[in-house]
């Protein structure tokens, strides 16, 4: 993946802040990029745009 926008809400300040317990860094629980590598039976292919929350 390569990461082009990273949604930043109010829960990933939280974590950030220690309110919220979570392995650091968190940049943010959803995001938008392309794929850049996929392995074999992999469900995307290289340059596809994809997105996750």
């Amino acid at each position: 993946m390569r990461t082009r926008a990273i949604g930043v809400n109010y829960r990933d300040v939280y974590v950030r802040r220690g309110e919220y317990p979570a392995e650091l860094p968190v940049p943010g629980l959803e995001g938008a990029g392309e794929v850049v590598a996929a392995g074999e039976g992999a469900e995307v292919a290289v340059g596809d745009r994809v997105a996750w929350a």
